[in-house]
C-alpha cells in the first residue's frame, strides 16, 4: 500500500505544479538504485507504477478531457521554448550549468534558502571525504536524480522551484551532522537535535501560515467583480483565474512572452477590462516583459480607470506596503 500510495502522492504533484511531473520519475531511480531495476517487476515497484498511472489519470481528466483541443492550444506556446536536453548534442554542459543557476540565483528569493544550498554542498564534500552511509547515499541519489531530471527536462530555471527538493536537502543536513558526531556526541544529544531540525521546520512553515491566515480570496474576488461585468473578457493574474473562470481570461505572464505590440494584441484578443495589479505593473516590468512606456501609455490613453482595489495580502508587488493596490481598467474601443 505504501509503494502504491507513494506513487499516486509523487504523481498527483503535477496537479499543483506541472514540474511535480519530474517527482515520479525522481521516485523511480530512488527504487531502482535500492533494490535494482527488477522491483518494477515485483508487487511493490508494480503497486508505485499503478499509484503513478492513477495520478495521472486524475490529471487527465481534470485538466485534458474537459476541452483538449483548448488544452493542446495553450501548450502549443509552452513547447515552442526547446527543452534543455536537445542541447545535449551541441554543448553537454549547458543543461547542467543552466540548472546550477537556479541554485545560484536563489539569493534572489530568500538568503536563508541559499545557505541552506552552501551547507548542503559542504556536507556532500565532508561525506566524500569521510565516508557516505546508507541513508545518505539514498538521498543522494534522490537530490542528484531530481537535480538531473530538472536540468534536462525544466527549461524555466525559475530559483523558487528548488521547494521541490528542498526539504530532501534539509534532511541531508542532519544526517551529516549526526555522522560526523557519531563517536564524539552522545546518542541522547543528536536525538534532541533531530527533534529540533524538526520543530524548527515545523515553526518556520507555521509562520508563513501565519501571516497570510486572514487572506481572504473570495472576498477579494467579489470586490474586483463589483466593477466588471459578467462574460467580459480579462487579462490579468492567473492567480485570479479561479475567480473568474466563466470569463475569456487571459494572463499577464502571455504577453510577457510577446514582449511587444502590446495595445495591438489587446484589441486583437478584444480584451474588455484589464486587472492590473502591482505584480503585473512592477515585477513583470521589472523581468523585462514588456514595455513599460507602450503600456503605461496605453493605460493612461486608450482605457479607463473604472476602480482602484486595496488588499494587504492580493494584488502584491515588491515591497513591504500596508495594502496592495490593483486598478481594473475599461479598455476604450
Amino acid at each position: 500500500m505504501l509503494y502504491f500510495l507513494s506513487g499516486l502522492v509523487a504523481a498527483l504533484a503535477a496537479d499543483i505544479h506541472l514540474n511535480g511531473i519530474i517527482l515520479p520519475a525522481t521516485l523511480a531511480v530512488v527504487l531502482a538504485y535500492r533494490s535494482g531495476i527488477k522491483i518494477f517487476l515485483r508487487k511493490e515497484g508494480i503497486a508505485f507504477l499503478v499509484g503513478v498511472f492513477e495520478g495521472l489519470i486524475w490529471w487527465y481528466f481534470l485538466h485534458i478531457q474537459p476541452d483538449p483541443s483548448l488544452f493542446f492550444t495553450q501548450w502549443k506556446g509552452f513547447w515552442k521554448s526547446q527543452l534543455p536536453v536537445t542541447h545535449l548534442v551541441s554543448s553537454p554542459t549547458k543543461p547542467f550549468f543552466d540548472e546550477l543557476g537556479r541554485y545560484l540565483n536563489i539569493t534572489r528569493v530568500h538568503k536563508a534558502t541559499f545557505g541552506s544550498v552552501i551547507a548542503f554542498s559542504i556536507a556532500f564534500i565532508f561525506l566524500l571525504i569521510r565516508g557516505i552511509g546508507k541513508s545518505e547515499k539514498t538521498l543522494l541519489v534522490l537530490i542528484l536524480s531530481f537535480f538531473v531530471l530538472m536540468a534536462l527536462f525544466v527549461s524555466n530555471k525559475t530559483p523558487t522551484y528548488v521547494v521541490l527538493i528542498f526539504p530532501y536537502i534539509l534532511t541531508f543536513l542532519p544526517l551529516v551532522a549526526f555522522r560526523s558526531g557519531d563517536r564524539l556526541v552522545k546518542q541522547r544529544f543528536r536525538i534532541t537535535c533531530l527533534y529540533l531540525f524538526l520543530v524548527a521546520s515545523i515553526l518556520a512553515q507555521s509562520a508563513v501560515f501565519y501571516r497570510f491566515w486572514n487572506a481572504d480570496y473570495d472576498s477579494f474576488i467579489a470586490k474586483l467583480k463589483q466593477h466588471i461585468p459578467e462574460g467580459t473578457r480579462l487579462q490579468g493574474q492567473p492567480t485570479y483565474w479561479f475567480g473568474f473562470y466563466d470569463h475569456p481570461y487571459w494572463a499577464d505572464h502571455y504577453f510577457g512572452r510577446l514582449k511587444k505590440n502590446y495595445p495591438q494584441n489587446i484589441r486583437r484578443l478584444k480584451i474588455e477590462y484589464i486587472i492590473a495589479d502591482e505584480f503585473f505593473l512592477n515585477v513583470m516590468k521589472d523581468k523585462g516583459a514588456y514595455n513599460e512606456k507602450e503600456v503605461k501609455d496605453f493605460l493612461e490613453k486608450e482605457c479607463e480607470l473604472v476602480a482602484t482595489v486595496k488588499d494587504p495580502y492580493y494584488g502584491k508587488g515588491y515591497g513591504g506596503k500596508k495594502y496592495n493596490i490593483t486598478r481594473i481598467y475599461r479598455v476604450i474601443y
